[in-house]
């Protein structure tokens, strides 16, 4: 949230209305919640936006985030209509790039702290 210059009041708002509209999800591993994710179709209708925040603990080699990001990235896009995702990154977490790589991202550009990723359409 920092590096995004947002508050915690920005994000419980956002979370808020996502999960009102079911468009979020929880990610549990060993009954502790390590992430939450949620997403919208931009304004435009062209993509799909994401909103992820994650505990240091989600990028711990025994949670299974690579394959649970993978599988339901890929479930959320086909309910979509195989939109593209736009994922915009401010963790400055040293394995994101290859976390967002091996759920078949690709970096696009780099704004300040800000990482753009995509998940191309199927």
């Amino acid at each position: 949230m920092k590096f995004a210059d947002v508050t915690l009041a920005d994000v419980k708002e956002a979370i808020k209305a996502a999960i009102k509209a079911g468009c979020a999800a929880t990610l549990v591993h060993n009954g502790a919640n390590v992430a939450l994710m949620a997403w919208e179709e931009t304004a435009e209708g062209e993509a799909l936006a994401t909103t992820f925040l994650a505990t240091d603990r989600f990028y711990e080699p025994d949670v299974p985030s690579v394959r649970f990001g993978r599988r339901y990235m890929r479930q959320i896009q086909a309910e979509a209509g195989n939109l593209p995702v736009v994922s915009y990154c401010y963790s400055p977490h040293p394995k994101v790039e290859r976390w967002y790589r091996l759920m078949g991202y690709r970096l696009i550009k780099v704004e300040g702290p800000c990482k753009v990723f995509v998940l191309p359409a199927r």
